[in-house]
């Protein structure tokens, strides 16, 4: 319909390039603004621990490492974990957002 009026097609045409236009720039606002905020709740988590119980015998699997004057990380060796039903798993979220084996690290 706004087709058929010669007059409204370029008004029409302005609106929606602008409209667009404006929709384009909230969402490369919004995937900033999202990455700032997850950065920032990586360097300042809500939660900076958390604990669960566990719900069955189970077996983690995890990492004994050592750290050498410089920082880097040698000797990494496996290590099976057993833990029993009813006893307590806790993640210490802040060494896992500042560890440099997970990402890029902060300076």
């Amino acid at each position: 319909m706004i087709g058929l009026q010669g007059q409204c097609t370029p008004a029409c045409k302005t609106f929606f390039r602008r409209l667009f236009f404006q929709v384009d720039l909230f969402f490369a606002l919004q995937e900033f603004t999202s990455a700032v905020i997850h950065e920032t709740l990586r360097f300042c988590p809500a939660v900076v621990r958390l604990a669960k119980m566990v719900q069955k015998d189970t077996i983690l699997e995890a990492r004994r490492f050592s750290t050498l004057a410089d920082g880097r990380i040698s000797d990494v060796r496996g290590v099976a974990v057993p833990i029993q039903k009813g006893g307590m798993c806790v993640v210490d979220i802040m060494g896992v957002h500042m560890n440099r084996e997970w990402g890029i690290p902060i300076r």
